[in-house]
């Protein structure tokens, strides 16, 4: 329903079989579940549970045994007695927390790691009960560890804090699941793939024994030129703002459509409509600020978006001079926002659109595989916003990595996520 407080009401009802959420909503449920657990059971019994399960999944034992009666029956009031398996990224989850989930989930836990212009990078193997790590790299990218001399990191280095490894530097990323590049700002891009095509993520990860993954710092915001020289980013950013030199005509112009919706049917409908047709999806996300929703129509230059009324107040608080003249709403509005919102916009209702294209069929034209399928914005964290360009080739080549580490769904599964459908890994859940 959109909102994290009562996200657990939703689970109750839905009783998924694959529920992905960030860590903090896993924090939240562990605060809760486990107070609950050592109130009714004592803490002793409860950790020496934990302690006996997390020992069993080592030997590939996911089932429930002498805890059913304790553990079984509250994944049952839950709503996440059918759970298959859990998964979180973003942010590391502590290991006596991850500890529990698995043992009271009794299933496991999987962690990934990956960027706007990458979608997944690395996955951890549902096979794999060891902690602290991303995983290896899923099977659509190679990964390379780059030496970082400047911050005293080597490619060849053994130690990490006492933490035997097998080399340390920034993670390079290489392959099919790659982006095209950014938005009008392909110069910006290319400072960030060196002279072999590594795509260079700012992330300093060390490689541990079991071949898996563990972030430990980061390049603030430097990426390194493919002469070796290193950049800092929002210095370029600005220079190329303040240049008037075609840097904006890079990028063939081509029809764009914005969604601007939270996860609902319209959204999928809209979005199997603009693939048929080969129409880039502008993803706008709900809880972007409105100059951020301002920046991303002002540099997509968007004249079409669909919207519910949600959004509405948003929309309404946009300055007059954007390119944007259509607004189609999912739902009826407010007579005064209506009237508010026909002032700057020309507006539909969705079923008026359905009755245009019932009377107007056209022959679908169907995207060729380099087609740009998405411009997906970056959230700011590393830089200021980017519009990254997504071929329908990354999403295809993500979902084939996936389903060869056996993250396969069936049409039995529910997939509750906490992530909205604007958010780039839950497109890959999407299509997969």
């Amino acid at each position: 329903n959109g909102n994290s407080a009562t996200l657990m009401d939703d689970v109750k009802i839905l009783s998924p079989t694959i529920f992905a959420a960030v860590p903090r909503i896993f924090l939240k449920i562990y605060e809760s579940e486990y107070n609950n657990l050592i109130n009714k059971f004592g803490r002793k019994q409860i950790d020496d549970i934990i302690f006996e399960k997390t020992h069993n999944f080592k030997n590939g034992n996911y089932k429930h045994q002498k805890d059913k009666e304790i553990f079984y029956n509250s994944l049952k009031e839950m709503g996440l007695a059918n759970l298959r398996w859990a998964q979180t990224g973003g942010a590391p989850l502590d290991e006596h927390i991850m500890n529990f989930f698995r043992a009271f989930f009794c299933a496991p836990i999987l962690e990934g790691y990956g960027q706007t212009e990458t979608i997944s990078i690395t996955f951890t193997s549902p096979k794999d009960c060891s902690f602290g790590n991303i995983g290896g790299p899923i099977p659509s990218c190679m990964v390379r560890l780059e030496s970082v001399p400047s911050l005293g990191y080597n490619s060849n280095d053994k130690y990490h804090n006492n933490i035997e490894c097998l080399g340390r530097g920034e993670i390079c990323v290489k392959g099919s699941g790659l982006c095209k590049g950014y938005f009008r700002d392909n110069n910006l891009y290319n400072t960030k793939l060196d002279k072999y095509g590594w795509f260079h993520t700012g992330d300093i990860a060390i490689l541990l024994p079991n071949l898996g993954l563990k972030i430990v710092d980061r390049i603030s915001n430097v990426v390194k030129l493919a002469q070796g020289e290193f950049i800092e980013v929002e210095k370029l950013e600005n220079i190329y703002k303040k240049m008037d030199n075609g840097i904006n005509d890079i990028f063939i112009y081509c029809p764009f459509f914005g969604i601007y919706l939270r996860n609902s049917l319209e959204w999928v409908i809209s979005e199997q409509g603009l693939n048929a047709y080969n129409i880039t999806l502008v993803a706008l996300q709900e809880f972007h600020t409105v100059s951020f929703l301002e920046q991303s129509i002002r540099m997509t230059e968007l004249l079409s978006l669909i919207c519910s009324p949600n959004e509405v107040k948003n929309l309404l608080l946009l300055p007059n001079d954007l390119t944007l003249k259509n607004i189609i709403l999912t739902e009826k509005i407010d007579e005064n926002d209506y009237n508010n919102l026909c002032i700057k916009y020309k507006i539909y209702y969705i079923d008026e659109i359905e009755e245009i294209g019932r009377n107007n069929i056209t022959p679908p034209n169907p995207p060729k595989s380099n087609d740009i399928c998405t411009i997906c914005f970056t959230s700011g964290t590393t830089g200021e916003p980017k519009g990254v360009l997504v071929p329908h080739s990354q999403f295809i080549a993500n979902v084939a990595g996936w389903r060869k580490m056996d993250l396969i769904y069936t049409d039995k599964d529910i997939y509750l996520s906490y992530l909205p459908l604007s958010h780039i890994m839950e497109r890959v859940v999407h299509i997969s």
